[in-house]
């Protein structure tokens, strides 16, 4: 199963070496993911 977020069109694809690739807007998604996370440390 990929990781990610399906919500934001951002996919994980596994890799067989172990490397995974992130597919989508990541820099988008970053912001929005750091956003979240000042959110549940700040409350």
């Amino acid at each position: 199963m990929p990781g990610g977020d399906k919500n934001e069109n951002t996919l994980c694809t596994p890799d067989p070496m172990g490397q995974r690739k992130i597919v989508g807007n990541v820099d988008a998604y970053f912001i929005k993911y750091m956003k979240q996370l000042h959110e549940l440390f700040s409350n």
